[in-house]
C-alpha cells in the first residue's frame, strides 16, 4: 500500500502531514537519499548492546520553538500533541477525539504495527496513580481499533526509579538515566508480539529501556506507534484554511459561527502593517506590523490564552476572513506565510 503524504483526520478532517522521506527505516529520523539508517541507529544505544525494539512509526513531526522560555507549538500535529497533553479540559477531548482516529488510520498505513499483535503497553508513570500519556493513547488506539481490546499489560509494568523530568538532558544522559529503569512483572511473554504506545519519540531512550525489560521476559517483535518524532522545523507548505486552523488552535473550525459573527471595522491596509476595530461587547483594536513583526490586540482572550501560545482570539481570525474577501485569498494566505515562516520571532503583545 502506497502511504500518502498527509492524512486528514477527525470530523473536521484535519490535515496532518506524515513524515517525509528520506526517513530512518528504523527510527523515523531525518536522513540523507540513499541511507536507510541514521547515524544514531547505525551504532548501538548508549549504554546498550541492542535497540530491542524493531521499527517505530509516528503520526508526523513535532516541532516547537523554546526561545521565548514557552514551548510554541510549530504545526497542526504539534498543536494537537500541546492541547492532548497541556489543554483545557475542552482541548484536550477534541484534540482525543481527532488523535485516535489518526492512531487507526496510521495502524492501517503500516499494517505490520498490529497484525499479529498480543500486548500493547506504554511506559507507566513511577507513581502508578497518574496515568501516563502513552496509556491514554492506548485507550484512544483501542477504542479506534475494537480488535485490540484486552491486550493492554501496562497494569504489570513498573518504573523502578522517578527519574523526573529529562527533556532537557544530553541524548546519553537520558539513556544513562532510563537505563534498567523498566521492570514488567510477568515470568514469560512466550514470544508473542508487543506494540508500544508514545506521544512524542524523541532519542529513543524510554522505549529502548521499555523494550529492554519486555525481551527480558521473552517478548517478540516489539515496533513502537508515537503520535510525533521530534524534528526541526520543516517548513510543510499549508494552505489558507490550514494556516487558519494552526493560528486559532482549530477555532476556525469548532467555532466557526462565533468568528463569523464578529464585525471588522475601520479597517486600514498598508504596506507593512494592517489596523482594523473589531466590534464586540466593546470595541477592541488589533493591528498586525510585519517590520517589526509583532500582532497586537487588546481582548481578554487574546491576552490571557493565546499570547503565551502565539494563536489568535475569534477577531483577529474574522480580520483574515475579512482580508481574504476583500484582498483575496493569496493575499491573506500570503500575510499568514509571513508570519508562521518566522513564527519564533515574531511576538503577539496585547496593546
Amino acid at each position: 500500500m502506497a502511504v500518502p503524504d498527509r492524512i486528514f483526520i477527525g470530523n473536521e478532517k484535519i490535515p496532518i502531514h506524515l513524515v517525509r522521506k528520506p526517513y530512518c527505516d528504523k527510527c523515523m529520523n531525518e536522513v540523507s537519499a540513499g541511507e536507510s539508517l541514521c547515524h544514531f541507529c547505525k551504532e548501538l544505544p548508549p549504554n546498550g548492546d541492542d535497540w530491542y525494539f524493531n521499527k517505530v512509526v509516528c503520526m508526523g513531526t513535532y516541532e516547537h520553538d523554546d526561545s521565548g522560555g514557552k514551548s510554541v507549538p510549530l504545526n497542526l500535529l504539534s498543536r494537537l500533541v500541546w492541547m492532548f497533553k497541556y489543554g483545557d479540559k475542552k482541548q484536550q477531548g477534541n484534540a482525543k477525539r481527532v488523535l485516535g482516529d489518526g492512531l487507526r488510520q496510521v495502524s492501517g498505513l503500516f499494517p505490520f504495527l498490529i497484525d499479529g499483535v498480543q500486548y500493547l503497553v506504554a511506559s507507566p508513570k513511577f507513581d502508578k496513580s497518574e496515568r501516563a500519556f502513552g496509556e491514554v493513547l492506548i485507550d484512544l488506539l483501542i477504542k479506534n481499533c475494537p480488535s485490540l481490546a484486552g491486550k493492554d499489560i501496562t497494569s504489570i509494568v513498573q518504573r523502578l526509579r522517578d527519574e523526573g523530568d529529562i527533556k532537557l538532558e544530553k541524548r546519553e544522559t537520558r539513556f544513562e538515566k532510563m537505563a534498567g529503569i523498566h521492570h514488567v512483572d510477568i515470568p514469560d511473554l512466550h514470544g508473542q508480539k508487543v506494540l508500544i504506545l508514545d506521544d512524542v519519540f524523541t532519542s529513543g531512550a524510554t522505549s529502548w529501556d521499555l523494550s529492554r525489560a519486555l525481551k527480558d521476559r521473552n517478548a517478540g517483535e516489539i515496533n513502537v506507534l508515537a503520535l510525533a518524532r521530534a524534528s526541526n522545523f520543516t517548513n510543510i507548505v499549508y494552505d489558507f484554511k490550514e494556516l487558519l486552523m494552526f493560528f486559532t488552535g482549530f477555532d476556525s473550525i469548532n467555532e466557526s459561527k462565533n468568528i463569523n459573527d464578529v464585525p471588522i471595522v475601520n479597517l486600514s491596509i498598508t504596506n507593512t502593517s494592517i489596523k482594523c476595530i473589531a466590534k464586540g461587547t466593546q470595541n477592541y483594536e488589533i493591528m498586525i506590523d510585519t517590520d517589526d513583526k509583532i500582532v497586537l490586540h487588546d481582548c481578554e482572550n487574546f491576552q490571557h490564552k493565546r499570547v503565551n501560545n502565539k494563536e489568535f482570539c475569534k477577531h483577529i481570525t474574522k480580520l483574515f476572513l475579512e482580508l481574504s474577501q476583500k484582498r483575496g485569498v493569496d493575499f491573506a494566505t500570503q500575510l499568514l506565510e509571513t508570519i508562521y515562516r518566522d513564527l519564533p520571532t515574531w511576538r503577539f503583545q496585547s496593546i
